[in-house]
């Protein structure tokens, strides 16, 4: 995941450890264990130094560069944490256990973690971070969800899960949109356009479907004769 800013890229894997590097050098800045098991997700909280990171223990941690702090978010699910997506004070979390959560996270003023008050210390940020109970919704599936794309506002949540299957849910009530077969075998990966309000998926069967999101239709396919795990959309304002 790119920070904000495009200046650093962090990376998880299984060997449970978070990773910072510099952008372009690619320098290791940091390498910290974050759990017992496999962390699988992680992603960058706008206006400050704090990452957060999904795990196959269930659950969701933060980490602070600034101070080398890693604290437990939320004990999400009841299987490994696959994927994570954030808008605004909205964490957004899939699960192998076949769910999405939209949980509303705020600091102990009620603030969301962007704003200029927390810019000010991660420290403070961190401890004062909770969830609770606060679960704005659940999406059910049939498969372990493997991808999530939020789009920019927040509005609308596309999830692909184990068996090829791309749905598009409306938030915050969490209702089902759209339904839609794009691949054989696992939805691997999945973004939204910088253009238009398009979808673009990757499989394991290795295409390269855009789907347009509001009539629930595929537009196009493309065949990378391999099996597709990310994309990552550049827009203008991270070149």
């Amino acid at each position: 995941a790119f920070t904000t800013d495009a200046k650093q890229v962090m990376s998880v894997a299984q060997d449970s450890l978070i990773k910072v590097f510099t952008v372009p050098k690619l320098e290791q800045m940091r390498s910290v264990r974050m759990s017992s098991m496999a962390t699988s997700c992680c992603l960058h909280l706008p206006g400050t130094d704090v990452a957060v990171v999904g795990s196959w223990d269930n659950n969701v941690y933060t980490y602070s560069q600034e101070y080398g702090e890693v604290c437990l978010l939320l004990e999400a699910h009841c299987d490994a944490v696959s994927c994570i997506q954030w808008n605004k004070n909205v964490l957004i979390t899939g699960s192998w256990d076949c769910t999405a959560r939209a949980w509303s996270v705020k600091n102990g003023a009620g603030n969301s973690p962007g704003n200029e008050e927390n810019q000010r210390g991660s420290r403070n940020l961190m401890s004062a971070l909770s969830v609770g109970q606060n679960i704005i919704c659940e999406m059910d599936h049939d498969s372990p969800i493997l991808c999530l794309a939020l789009h920019p506002e927040g509005s609308l949540l596309a999830t692909g899960n184990q068996d090829g299957v791309l749905t598009l849910w409306l938030l915050p009530d969490g209702d089902l949109v759209h339904q839609l077969n794009c691949h054989e075998g696992s939805v691997n990966t999945a973004v939204w356009s910088a253009v238009d309000d398009r979808i673009l998926t990757g499989g394991e069967d290795g295409q390269l479907t855009i789907i347009e999101a509001y009539q629930g239709t595929k537009i196009c396919a493309h065949s990378l004769q391999e099996n597709v795990r990310s994309y990552y959309m550049f827009s203008s304002e991270s070149r």
